[in-house]
């Protein structure tokens, strides 16, 4: 998706996603701040996942279980991108 249109900040997120599920702290974190960036309904996702790494919590849960996330670190649930509206 990316290579298509760099520019989609849910790909991003997914990207961040599928790094925190292969144990790539940096990458995950990296690819979260470009989707904040593109995508501002993304920064408390992006803040919550540098908190949470910070802290010494794996990121995985809290990015692929949505009531975990919402609960436990800010996250929130999944889709909100516009493009799933």
């Amino acid at each position: 998706a990316l290579a298509v249109d760099p520019r989609d900040a849910h790909a991003w997120f997914a990207k961040g996603q599928a790094l925190a599920g292969e144990k790539d702290l940096g990458g995950a974190l990296g690819a979260l701040r470009e989707a904040a960036r593109l995508d501002p309904t993304y920064v408390s996702d992006a803040e919550a996942a540098s908190a949470a790494a910070s802290g010494g919590t794996a990121l995985s849960p809290l990015l692929f279980d949505p009531w975990l996330g919402a609960q436990s670190s800010g996250f929130t649930r999944r889709p909100r991108h516009k493009k799933f509206h």
